[in-house]
């Protein structure tokens, strides 16, 4: 096996591919908010902000949809000196699917203030400034902010988060940390209602030889939430835990199919007192060993497509066991997703410099929608 590449050649490699957005981290399987471990693409900086080395100077547009509980638009840029590179960032929700799956389904449905449906419960104005540099070992950091005030109806958010990173030769390694998550709602002053975030972290990393990526990552996340009119809280915690390995095989500088296996441990806790509400507690993991494989290959020099698939084998039980009183949760019993397979597809239109990316937009009956043929789209201009 070939001696793991220099970091000057492993940036080189990493650059020559093509930088994008979370539609394509979407239509490869992969995680949209955080990017990849194991692809390379602009959106791993949000996992890894040492990547940043990596990146060109550009401008990056992602339209959104002001649909509750869809993707918002964000944007930012990024540019480079002789000796650091740097970006700002605009309107990036942090949250990770889990939790926001968790919050709002498992334990806090009832509360209909601070659920992901509502754009009352996502922070404005979000904002990530980026700074990296390094040649023997590269760094980078970021940091995020967020806070917001309606006076009329009496509500309040703050959001702070740090991230670090480090890359040497074909190892990384990463920490994010949320620090403050705090919502606080006075609209009913005999009633004030408080979300308050426990310290979050991510850590993890990955180490590539050849064509060859094994990767860990441990996340972990929490929310408090009470309100005065009752005595007591809610209490909720996720940890995910996922180890895999990747194999990527490049067909041309710009082509290339890949294929990977990642064994997950998530366990979901919530400890629920609130007023009336009988006191619950309960607790739900799930085991998954997940099949990856995709593809990116160009048609013509302005077209690329790409697509993915994903499902649990041999591994695939979901256990939950205590007390509940949400109809969602069925205490005491284990149980298998009857399907788990999914399925993505995506193109970039490239006119130049500049790139524009999206997800296919099917119908409920999986058929393309030809009238709404792309979906998640995002712009990028290189400068």
């Amino acid at each position: 096996m070939k001696k793991t590449v220099s970091l000057s050649l492993f940036f080189s490699l990493i650059s020559s591919q093509t930088f994008a957005t979370k539609a394509r981290m979407e239509a490869l399987g992969q995680d949209g908010l955080r990017g990849s471990q194991y692809l390379h693409d602009s959106r791993n900086i949000f996992r890894n902000p040492g990547l940043l080395s990596t990146i060109k100077n550009s401008v990056v547009t992602e339209w959104g949809d002001f649909g509750a509980g869809s993707p918002l638009p964000e944007g930012g840029f990024f540019a480079s000196t002789d000796s650091f590179n740097y970006g700002l960032y605009l309107g990036a929700d942090h949250r990770t699917p889990a939790l926001k799956e968790f919050v709002n389904n498992q334990a806090l449905s009832y509360t209909a203030d601070f659920t992901p449906q509502n754009n009352s419960y996502r922070p404005g104005n979000q904002l990530d400034f980026f700074f990296a540099g390094g040649s023997t070992i590269a760094w980078g950091i970021r940091g995020n902010y967020s806070s917001g005030e309606d006076e009329n109806q009496k509500e309040k958010t703050q959001i702070i988060g740090l991230g670090f990173g480090l890359i040497l030769e074909g190892f990384q390694t990463y920490l994010n940390l949320d620090l403050v998550d705090e919502r606080e709602d006075l609209t009913v002053p005999a009633n004030s209602k408080e979300y308050a975030g426990n310290l979050g972290l991510q850590i993890g990393g990955s180490y590539q030889i050849d064509s060859l990526t094994l990767f860990l990552d441990i996340l972990k996340q929490g929310a408090d939430y009470s309100e005065s009119s009752f005595r007591g809280r809610n209490a909720a915690e996720t940890v995910m835990a996922t180890l895999g390995l990747a194999h990527k095989q490049q067909i041309s500088t710009v082509a290339f199919v890949f294929g990977a296996v990642d064994y997950r441990h998530q366990k979901w806790e919530n400890e629920n007192n609130l007023g009336a509400i009988a006191t619950q507690s309960w607790k739900r993991t799930d085991n998954d060993l997940i099949l990856t494989a995709g593809f990116e290959t160009p048609a013509t020099d302005w077209l690329t497509w790409r697509g993915s698939f994903s499902q649990s084998v041999f591994v695939n039980k979901t256990k939950i066991a205590g007390t509940s009183q949400i109809p969602a949760i069925v205490n005491n019993k284990s149980f298998t997703t009857s399907n788990s397979t999914e399925v993505a597809a995506g193109a970039s239109l490239t006119f130049g410099k500049l790139v524009i990316d999206g997800t296919l937009s099917g119908t409920s009956a999986s058929k393309l929608n030809f009238d709404e043929v792309l979906s998640q789209v995002a712009i990028t201009y290189m400068f």
